[in-house]
């Protein structure tokens, strides 16, 4: 048998609680043998034996444990065993034990804020809350507005309540006490009807299903009101609207109730009908307009007027069309025209490509967008290259000089560059040569001819001349055998002019040696450092 008694202590600047327990043990012999061991959570904390040998028959003894129980440790399991202990080669008894739980005390606490404002609707039932934590548990007084309300619970039912008020809990035990603060404010009575869901987007000829509840208890009647004028009643505190295939474009159904007092109010869902663009495409309006520049006044760019038309699109104030040049944002159109049914719309683009940018794609993209809420569609575009258009222009690296034997062929090359591509005309020595491409051929060449190629588009032309030689075949033998037997002497020339200069430049490395005749005149040195 345990008893307790409690005590509250200070230790380490914290509030512990300090229990004396007391464990009897009643009827037991001999008490010399006795072994008694107390335990914390199943841990050994104090163990006690007993010295009395003289007496042999059956006594009552008792072990007192004081221990201190913080308030982190909750509920703490104390046991205490009894054991009878004759030694390695005596007999073994199962010990006897008894069990006790204890926490630390402390004064109420409050999870929450302690002053905390709701605003229910006016006649509603409302609870207070007023939860608590403390050891002893706490007892729990309420008053509204300094009215003593008599309760003695963690929370307060108020019924019908129709006025602000403010009520106040107070949670105390032998500890102390805590106070929380309820201001209550009081939302004029309004429809008490939930749509859910309250919004939506559906597309056209889809099923739609919305459903009417209400908090109110003391209903009398609820029903749907279709856009025809039906009426839908239902019994409960609920009633839903359902279309298997939506058909009207500017659906209008709202939900009704009444009380039993007569009151009646009714709600609204919003409803938005689409439907996806069926085609986007993409023209050209001026298919190209050259524009000078300011200064050399030289056509520079190329300005395309292009048409994005999106075709059968509802409700299109929610439609955005987003051009791109390359990939990259280059406008963005939305629309304020409120119309509920599809429609057609366009958007114009004017952009301006260089000669330099070359190819240049442009994407047309169109998107419903109901917003972050709303439901996410895929864009639907179309792409359409364009480039800039200039003048042409003829390659330069390719000769202006041909030089051929009597009697070959040949293909003259005029390689221009130029958008539109270019019209080609050709002429040898002022006679057309009927030819509209970028080369001409000519077989077994007779004569020597200057022919000309001219390449041209709207905003210009170019002329390149090309000079054909012919050489007769005979003539060309001669001179070729003349080359080939002169080739030896040429190189024979240049190697003596090499030797020449290498000795030379070594007699004045290395230096000389000169004598002279005349009387005794001894024999001197020169060189380059005298």
């Amino acid at each position: 048998m345990m008893e307790e008694q409690v005590h509250i202590v200070p230790y380490n600047k914290e509030t512990r609680t300090q229990y004396w327990l007391r464990c009897d043990i009643i009827n037991v012999a001999p008490v010399q043998h006795l072994t008694v061991r107390w335990y914390k959570n199943n841990k050994t904390i104090q163990t006690e034996s007993f010295n009395d040998t003289t007496t042999k028959t059956l006594v009552n003894e008792s072990s007192i444990l004081r221990i201190d129980i913080s308030r982190e440790e909750k509920a703490t399991e104390f046991r205490c065993e009894a054991e009878l202990d004759f030694g390695p080669h005596g007999l073994k008894l199962p010990a006897i034990s008894q069990t006790h739980r204890v926490s630390a005390h402390y004064a109420p606490e409050i999870n929450t804020s302690c002053t905390v404002d709701i605003s229910p609707l006016e006649g509603t039932n409302i609870t207070l809350s007023c939860e608590a934590e403390g050891n002893p548990s706490p007892v729990y007084n309420w008053t509204c507005d300094g009215e003593n309300m008599l309760e003695n619970t963690n929370s307060l039912n108020i019924i019908r309540i129709n006025r602000n008020k403010t009520c106040t809990c107070t949670a105390a035990n032998y500890l102390g006490n805590i106070t929380k603060t309820i201001n209550v404010h009081i939302t004029p009575r309004g429809c008490p009807l939930t749509l859910a869901p309250s919004e939506m987007v559906v597309r056209f000829g889809d099923p739609v299903s919305i459903n009417c509840s209400t908090s109110a208890t003391d209903v009398a009647e609820m029903a749907w009101v279709t856009p025809a004028g039906d009426k839908e009643f239902k019994p409960g505190s609920d009633v839903t609207w359902m279309v298997k295939n939506l058909k009207w474009w500017t659906p209008s159904p709202f939900c009704s109730i009444t009380l039993n007092d007569n009151f009646q109010c009714s709600v609204s869902p919003v409803i938005i009908v689409y439907k996806t663009p069926e085609t986007v495409s993409i023209s050209e309006i001026n298919h190209g307009l050259m524009l000078k520049h300011k200064e050399d006044k030289k056509y520079t760019k190329t300005q395309y007027k292009l048409q994005c038309d999106i075709i059968n699109v509802a409700p299109v104030q929610y439609l955005t069309i987003t051009w791109y040049k390359n990939n990259k944002i280059i406008k963005t159109e939305s629309f304020s025209n409120t119309a509920k049914t599809p429609v057609n719309e366009s958007s114009i683009l004017r952009v301006n490509i260089s000669k330099e940018e070359k190819v240049v794609e442009l994407r047309c993209e169109a998107k419903l967008d109901f917003g972050p809420r709303g439901p996410k569609f895929p864009a639907i575009s179309q792409t359409h290259n364009v480039s800039a258009h200039y003048a042409p222009k003829v390659n330069t690296k390719d000769s202006n000089h041909d030089y051929l034997l009597e009697g070959s062929n040949i293909t003259l090359s005029c390689e221009a560059e130029g958008n539109p591509p270019s019209v080609y005309n050709w002429t040898c020595d002022g006679e057309n040569m009927l030819a509209n491409t970028n080369s001409l051929n000519i077989t077994r060449v007779n004569r020597s001819k200057t022919c000309t190629c001219t390449a041209a588009n709207y905003l210009g032309s170019v002329t390149k001349t090309i000079n054909v030689h012919v050489e007769p075949r005979g003539k060309t033998n001669k001179i070729t055998f003349a080359v080939i037997w002169a080739l030896p002497f040429v190189a024979a020339i240049i190697i003596s002019i090499f030797i020449v200069f290498y000795c030379r430049n070594q007699w004045k490395k290395h230096g000389h040696y000169s004598f002279v005749s005349d009387k005794d005149i001894p024999l001197t040195q020169t060189n380059g450092n005298k």
